[in-house]
Formats: C-alpha cells, structure tokens, sequence
C-alpha cells in the first residue's frame, strides 16, 4: 500500500507514450516480476535445504532462517520496486516515507516474531545466530545486484523489436558509394518534366 503513494518519477514526462494495446503489466514488468520472485524463492529453499542437509540445523531452526531470509529480502525489494527501470542509486530510499516506515514496522514485528519470549513460542520460531544474519545480509546483497543488473537491461529496451531493428539498420546501412546520388535524381526529374511539356506543346500544335 505504501508503494501507492510513491511520488512521480522526475523523468515520467520525458518518456514515450505506451502503446495503446499494451496491457497493465509490460513484458519488462512481467519479466521483473518473474525473475525475482524465482530468485527469492528459489534461494530461501536452498537457504533451508543447506541448513538441514549440510549444517545439520533441525527443522525449526531452518524454518526460522528461511522465513526471515525471505521475508528481508521481500522487504528490501520494496525500494527496489519504486521504479522499473531507474537504479535505487537515483531513486535512494528515503524518498516515500510511508514505504520507509513500512519496512521499518515491518522488520521490527519479524524480528519479534523470532526473538520476543511467548511470541516466537506460538509462531514456532526460534532466535537466529549471527551467521545466520550474515546469510540473511549476504541474500540481501545478491538480490540487489540481480536487480540492478535487470534494470539496466531493461534501460537499454532489450525487448522492443524497434530496439533490435534500429540496430540492425545502424550495423548493415549501406556505405556512401551505394547510396543514390541526391544531384542524379533531380537531373533525372528535371529531365522528364522538360520531355513532358514539350509533348504536351506538340499536341497543341
């Protein structure tokens, strides 16, 4: 709800028009999305899966450190998705209070949830170590640079056709010697207009 009352981005007016067959969601807005919910979920399991397997944590230990790994990387990429496309170095993330105090209430009551007595009881959670943070941190970090990396893709319009043609025509234009003489074509112009009036001044006659 916070990221509704995110301000307009300063260059939204220097932005082309969407297309009017576009829907709600674009191909870069959908590949985002589906990117990172793969790499969020994808690495919290294998968060858990090494826990149980290789560090030999029991089952609710590796629960707590999967749930918090993934619930600070959702809320980190709540500053990522103030933009689509421009780098939270540009956006930073003091810029939506709302969002700020969001993420905030929300990392105190997920810490509480694992550290706070009677509470981590009934949520089954237990409190984690610090290299579990440090895992936890290291997840943060990966998700932003997967980010960043997608966003500058996105800056380069990879996805639009015209993006792919325009370059295609910029590698394969032809070279100078190929082109058609611009003095060529009015002689040649000049030269039919002048053939024509004078058939037409002999049919006259």
């Amino acid at each position: 709800m916070s990221l509704g009352l995110e301000p307009p981005e300063v260059d939204i007016m220097e932005r082309p028009p969407r297309r009017p067959q576009e829907g709600v969601l674009s191909i870069p807005a959908l590949v985002l999305i589906c990117v990172q919910g793969m790499f969020i979920g994808g690495s919290s399991l294998a968060v858990y899966a090494h826990a149980v397997d290789k560090e030999g944590y029991d089952v609710q230990t590796a629960q707590s450190l999967a749930l918090v790994f993934l619930t600070a990387q959702q809320l980190v990429l709540a500053f990522m998705s103030r933009s689509l496309t421009t780098s939270i170095v540009r956006t930073g993330v003091m810029g939506n209070r709302w969002l700020v105090g969001a993420v905030a209430l929300s990392f105190v009551l997920m810490v509480a949830g694992n550290y706070l007595p009677g509470l981590n009881h009934f949520l089954d959670l237990v409190p984690l170590s610090g290299l579990d943070w440090a895992k936890i941190l290291g997840g943060c970090v990966a998700l932003l640079v997967l980010n960043e990396l997608l966003k500058l893709l996105l800056r380069h319009r990879w996805w639009d056709r015209r993006w792919w043609q325009s370059l295609g025509r910029s590698r394969g234009r032809r070279r100078p010697h190929d082109a058609v003489p611009l003095v060529s074509v009015t002689s040649h112009a000049a030269h039919t207009a002048h053939f024509e009036a004078h058939d037409e001044a002999h049919d006259m006659h």
